[in-house]
């Protein structure tokens, strides 16, 4: 009877969650109903305060922002074909439709997590689940004012060579466009910001890295701030326009990650500073690394490439996640810096490691269902942001931070379990 008892238990708080790929939708549904309660409406526009528990602001970057809510509820209409779920991205779509275009934008706002170009994309996004012009157009805005602003001129990047505020970033979403609509007139964009990062490399023998921006004193040589994300895009540039600087650019930046990576085929978080500090998330880790790496075992079939993916994959399994914390993998969870992000590395399609670590993966996935508050108004995640303050925990409702993050990976995690593809993915992707 006892026994029974521990699998009735068990089974309440575990299996659907965990070991189903109904349970990871009927998860995805539990983080939406917490979205659904901290939802502030005003008529036919919503928004979602950045973290609901502490205050009301709300933003409109793809980071921690509205984009991210909105395109979680996209996949999640994709998924179930829920009407419900297309209302609540509509809603959320149409608050970003009221926002007015300013003459100029900061340089900061300008980029795919931080500003105009993620409003571009997920306004894109919108359009391609409802067909209603109105978002194409406000996103087409967003995409003439970002062409406009920079004009062929480096300093209009303020700087920013990353993919999280600067020039990689936009560039990979300007791809995105050109792809997706065929407007040649982006290729100039597109230009512009691989141009920007060949003028703004540091150059030093057979190495190439960049630093996030002028005023920053060291340099981040992984994937959301430096030469794996730069090159990462390069890469396409050079796919797409043939110009061979950019892959000869790129290629040097990744020679250099991988003579510069340890034992376990990571980089360091930063240089000089943080030489003996690793991260293992998708900001500075390999699940953000690893595409890079990608990339080139795709365009040169090297073996080295893949074997680096291999090399830093097996060394986040043998580290046992679930039950261990590393100087670079602090109390978060989420799908930048935490456990979210590497399980979605670990289970991604892209790669061929995807059905190797499973039983590790659900491991981690335990964790993360563990570390989550449960309540009747859904499911959320109190963990801390940053490293450097660990005891600042806060519940957050965005992509990068937040519940829209990991509603997204639920949805994925059914999909893959299905055999599906998802629809949702974003610009700096592999795709799936």
């Amino acid at each position: 009877m006892m026994r029974l008892w521990v699998c009735i238990l068990t089974c309440f708080w575990f299996p659907q969650s965990l070991s189903s790929q109904d349970g990871y939708l009927k998860t995805a549904m539990d983080v939406e109903q917490y979205l659904n309660h901290v939802k502030i409406q005003d008529g036919k526009l919503s928004r979602w305060p950045i973290k609901p528990e502490v205050d009301s602001i709300s933003d409109l970057n793809l980071y921690s922002g509205i984009p991210g809510i909105i395109l979680f509820y996209l996949e999640l209409y994709h998924t179930t074909s829920e009407t419900r779920y297309l209302k609540e991205a509509i809603a959320g779509g149409n608050t970003l439709l009221n926002e007015e275009i300013p003459p100029t934008i900061p340089p900061y706002a300008l980029g795919m997590y931080t500003g105009a170009a993620g409003k571009a994309y997920t306004l894109s996004e919108v359009f391609l689940a409802t067909n209603n012009d109105v978002y194409l157009n406000k996103a087409f805005q967003w995409m003439h004012a970002i062409n406009d602003q920079l004009d062929g001129e480096a300093e209009a990047f303020g700087g920013y060579t990353d993919i999280i505020y600067g020039a990689a970033g936009i560039g990979l979403v300007s791809l995105y466009f050109l792809e997706q609509y065929q407007m040649e007139w982006l290729d100039e964009l597109l230009v512009s910001s691989a141009d920007f990062l060949v003028d703004n490399a540091q150059y030093s023998a057979d190495i190439v890295r960049w630093k996030l921006g002028p005023q920053v004193p060291y340099f981040m040589d992984n994937f959301s701030h430096g030469a794996a994300g730069n090159a990462y895009f390069l890469l396409k540039a050079y796919q797409h326009s043939g110009d061979d600087r950019y892959f000869e650019i790129a290629h040097k930046a990744a020679e250099f990650l991988l003579s510069s990576s340890n034992e376990q085929g990571l980089v360091c978080h930063h240089d000089p500073g943080g030489e003996d500090l690793y991260y293992l998330g998708y900001c500075h880790g390999p699940p953000g690394t690893s595409r890079l790496f990608h990339a080139m075992y795709d365009l040169s079939k090297d073996m080295k490439w893949m074997n680096t993916i291999k090399m830093s994959a097996a060394y986040l399994i043998e580290m046992d996640l679930h039950e261990n914390r590393t100087p670079g993998l602090w109390n978060n969870e989420g799908w930048c810096c935490g456990t979210v992000g590497i399980c979605s590395y670990l289970s991604d399609p892209a790669y061929d490691h995807h059905t190797k670590y499973e039983r590790s993966i659900k491991l981690m996935e335990e964790r993360i269902y563990d570390q989550s508050t449960k309540g009747t108004n859904g499911v959320r995640w109190l963990h801390a942001e940053n490293r450097s303050s660990p005891d600042e925990l806060f519940v957050q409702t965005g992509l990068m931070q937040g519940s829209a993050g990991f509603g997204l990976y639920y949805v994925r995690r059914h999909l893959t379990k299905k055999g599906k593809k998802w629809k949702i993915v974003l610009p700096d992707e592999i795709g799936n």
